[in-house]
């Protein structure tokens, strides 16, 4: 007999029990759908308003796939769309009233589901689990999203010497080496963070910029050109917009800002 791993194995049976709670859930909730109640918990933890590409974000769905489950729940008056007035490219989706006091009855029946089906005794192990999912949900959307950009990148710049020798020196990066490059990414965009209040021009912000134009050097040898793109692109597309806003409302637009700038420094 075929043996399968531990991880496989853990999968699979997650999957099955996903499949028979959201059936009982479904049962459970009095009437609103799991993927509905989902969307407007997302709502509510966010105060009742975001980006339709955020919510997709945080559902774990295209920006396709959210559109499809919103436009129902529409026209039943639970959510309601409005227009951003700072990008015209993507819109809010806002709980309504309705969409509250349907949330408030279904969080209810919720609640009574989950004491039926997990111990009381076991709550530190539930908390345990429910962080692991966390990160996993967060690693698998991170994978698949870095898939899809390696693939444009192959199609858009695969003849390039810039994307060989990307390839030549990614090549060589170990697993220790990533998980080191994303630590230390992540708290340079913490500091970008902090900085956001002296504006993308500031002293302060441009020393933190000149640091991620060099940090590219992980990766290939950028030029003004390129970042000037590459800071546009982390506003103008929203895969990456969605990125940035997950850790701070007006970081893409504030990234691009401050890589214009600071390319505008460096053609001088």
């Amino acid at each position: 007999m075929k043996t399968f791993s531990d991880q496989l194995k853990f999968i699979i049976n997650m999957t099955k029990s996903q499949t028979v709670i959201s059936r009982r859930l479904d049962s459970a909730l009095g009437g609103l759908g799991l993927n509905e109640f989902i969307i407007l918990f997302e709502l509510s933890q966010a105060d009742g308003k975001l980006r339709r590409i955020d919510l997709a974000e945080r559902v774990g769905l295209t920006a396709s796939g959210i559109t499809r489950l919103l436009l129902p729940m529409e026209k039943i008056g639970l959510i309601k769309r409005e227009q951003n007035e700072n990008d015209a490219r993507s819109s809010f989706v806002i709980l309504t009233s309705s969409g509250k006091r349907k949330f408030d009855e279904g969080l209810e029946r919720a609640e009574i589901f989950c004491e039926d089906v997990f111990p009381t005794d076991k709550a530190s192990s539930v908390e345990e689990f429910s962080l692991f999912l966390n990160r996993l949900s967060g690693i698998t959307l991170s994978l698949e999203a870095m898939n899809q950009y390696a693939r444009e990148a192959k199609n858009r710049w695969g003849k390039t010497d810039v994307y060989k020798q990307s390839q030549e020196k990614t090549k060589k990066l170990t697993k220790e080496d990533w998980e080191n490059i994303n630590q230390e990414n992540e708290a340079l965009l913490k500091k970008i963070i902090a900085a956001m209040p002296t504006g993308p021009q500031s002293n302060t912000t441009q020393k933190l910029i000149a640091e991620h134009y060099n940090r590219l050097k992980i990766f290939y040898e950028p030029n003004v050109i390129m970042y000037r793109g590459l800071g546009n692109m982390y506003f103008e597309d929203p895969r990456f917009s969605a990125y940035y806003e997950k850790y701070q409302t007006g970081l893409a637009k504030f990234m691009k800002e401050a890589i214009n700038a600071y390319c505008d420094q460096k053609e001088k």
